[in-house]
């Protein structure tokens, strides 16, 4: 639930190790509440919802980042051509990427 900014900013501190995740919930900005869970925000989740504000940065936007999770379709579809690329493997390469 953050800009497009913040979701980099975060993104890059995990890529380089810098990411320190929350040992224990942080105050809300906003509700004053010890709710948030996320390491690196501000804004707890029915906040951001409410005021539509990015919860790192509390700038206002109407477009944030993180997509909602793919549909019962789209996990079908995927997994439909994941095992029809199996089947094209042949059966040495195919048990190895079974095995990771």
């Amino acid at each position: 639930n953050c800009c497009e900014k913040c979701t980099n900013v975060i993104e890059w501190k995990i890529r380089y190790g810098k990411y320190k995740p929350l040992t224990k919930p942080a105050t809300c900005v906003s509700c004053k509440e010890k709710v948030v869970k996320y390491a690196y925000h501000t804004r707890c989740i029915p906040c951001v919802e409410k005021e539509e504000k990015c919860s790192k940065c509390g700038e206002s936007t109407a477009q944030f980042v993180n997509l909602p999770p793919p549909t019962e379709a789209e996990i079908a579809r995927k997994d439909a051509e994941l095992q029809r690329d199996l089947k094209s493997l042949p059966e040495r390469k195919r048990r190895t990427f079974l095995r990771y």
